[in-house]
């Protein structure tokens, strides 16, 4: 039965050995963007792995190009950390309240305290500057370019053309409308890419690299090792919530097309088992400490990636139709005993709102046994129930009122821990600048 169904079994021993010492290791774009983010002792690790298996590493064109689109912007991220981490200094620095109620204390010197603080804080924004100094414009001097220039130099594949992405594009409707991977969680994209004269659609990008891979697979014979660091189910067979392994259409569709095995890693488990199957000379400490950063790095991409609601290309994805929208203001509006549409602009306003904030509770799967998600209906009731128009309120202190009886209502650690990592608000539920900006960009949101 495996042999019909391998998706759904786990190699055995024997079978990861004759992978490893066999495959082709296919990287991800994400895999070398991720280079910008790593400490130099994992890249080290990482770069003594590749010169390992070096006549066995390929790169997809599209791997390759995306590196290429999103490249300086990683730069950039690095450029602008030491002008972010000098403003956190000054921010902990500012925010001596705790300290303070202590002033009148008989024994504790909080005024000694808080200069000694200062003195610290002054020393390390002054060694960030040296450093920062130092280093000169990353933009000038981009050494990790270099390193990942010369390692891929000769292993990068062909591109499709314009006829063969087309091609590929009415394929791709079909396979995202059947939830087929790879991509279909980037069907909302809509942005168009350029090169040269072709014409990349974004949210194909996954499907292309995953075509193109086949297509080498086919040419060279050879199994293939794919390790990125996409975290999506439409790359990762998740029952229940627990990542089992690579998606078993992906290991299924490889075994037809190209009549050879097929298995995927994250860089961290990438690592790992580099230690065991290529025998790295890393130490086992090394690869554990290296491991640790991947995975903080992960939780820090992904942090980022909860920020990502702001934007109108994620959020494209959870936006209901009129249909949907009339709904579920009739539902608040009148308990569900009739449906009318939104009467005033006020209401469609706030619906707009409550549409934004759904993406959130989607995200995190709060859910209530009614068809509106609870944190939505209730922020929904407190607005209907107030007399506000939100568009005359939204940069008043009356906004905060409702917003924070919404937060103190919804009694969802979760939840309300979201918005606050997402820095919409603060300790005391008071929407921040960030936060009414969201509201802002909700308003202005056409649904």
């Amino acid at each position: 039965m495996k042999d019909l169904f391998p998706g759904y079994y786990k190699p055995t021993e024997q079978e990861f050995q004759t992978l490893w010492s066999e495959a082709l290791f296919v990287f991800d774009a994400n895999v070398l963007l991720n280079f910008y983010r790593y400490s130099q002792q994992l890249r080290e690790v990482l770069l003594s792995i590749f010169k390992k298996i070096d006549n066995r590493i390929w790169i997809s064109h599209q791997a390759a190009l995306e590196y290429h689109f999103n490249r300086t912007a990683e730069i950039n991220k690095q450029e602008n950390a030491y002008e972010n981490i000098i403003a956190i200094l000054d921010k902990k620095l500012n925010d001596n309240g705790e300290l303070n109620q202590y002033k009148k204390h008989q024994l504790i010197d909080i005024l000694e305290i808080n200069k000694s603080l200062s003195d610290l804080f002054n020393q390390l924004k002054l060694q960030l500057m040296n450093q920062r100094e130092s280093h000169g414009t990353i933009v000038d001097f981009d050494h990790t370019s270099e390193i990942l220039s010369d390692l891929l130099n000769g292993k990068i594949g062909e591109p499709f053309d314009n006829a063969e992405l087309q091609e590929l594009y009415k394929k791709g409707e079909d396979r995202y409308t059947k939830k087929l991977p790879p991509g279909f969680d980037d069907a909302s994209k809509k942005e168009k890419k350029y090169f040269e004269d072709l014409i990349i659609e974004e949210k194909f990008g996954d499907f292309i690299i995953w075509s193109q891979t086949i297509n080498k697979a086919k040419e060279t014979n050879k199994p293939v090792i794919f390790i990125t660091d996409d975290a999506k189910s439409d790359w990762w067979y998740r029952p229940y919530g627990k990542t089992i392994g690579p998606h078993p259409h992906l290991i299924q569709e490889m075994k037809k097309e190209a009549n050879v095995s097929f298995y995927m890693y994250q860089t961290d488990q990438f690592i790992q088992f580099a230690k065991k199957y290529l025998e790295t000379e890393d130490s086992i400490e090394t690869i554990s400490n290296v491991v640790q950063e991947i995975k903080e790095v992960r939780k820090s991409n992904e942090s980022a990636l909860q920020s990502e609601f702001f934007s109108e290309k994620i959020l494209s994805e959870f936006i209901y139709d009129e249909k949907d929208l009339v709904h579920m203001i009739s539902v608040v509006k009148n308990n569900g005993n009739s449906v009318t549409a939104p009467t005033t602009d006020s209401e469609i306003n706030i619906a707009k709102i409550a549409l934004r904030m759904q993406f959130i509770d989607r995200k995190f799967n709060i859910k209530s046994k009614s068809n509106l998600y609870t944190p939505t209906r209730t922020f929904l009731k407190t607005a209907f129930n107030s007399d506000l128009d939100i568009l005359n309120a939204i940069e008043t202190p009356d906004l905060s009122r409702i917003f924070g009886s919404f937060l103190t209502s919804v009694n969802d650690h979760e939840y309300v821990q979201t918005l606050l990592d997402a820095e919409l608000i603060d300790s005391s539920f008071t929407l921040t600048a960030k936060g009414i900006s969201f509201l802002k960009d909700s308003l202005l949101y056409k649904v």
